[in-house]
């Protein structure tokens, strides 16, 4: 993966969301590998900056792995 981007609120009425789903297509669009990672439904911010570690520190596993 060459980007992740981390939108925390995952809102249709968030600029951050419309600006990640915007970043999102333009990257696919060149060829990189990007993905968003957002919380999930119902899931609360506090445990998204919990889980927002761990999936970071997976992706530079994996990253790394390659």
């Amino acid at each position: 993966m060459d980007y992740l981007l981390v939108d925390p609120f995952a809102s249709a009425s968030s600029g951050v969301t419309t600006y990640c789903r915007h970043a999102l297509a333009r990257l696919q669009s060149l060829g990189l590998k990007a993905e968003v990672i957002a919380p999930a439904q119902g899931e609360s911010l506090e445990h998204f900056r919990r889980r927002l570690p761990v999936v970071l520190a997976e992706a530079a596993r994996l990253r790394g792995a390659l």
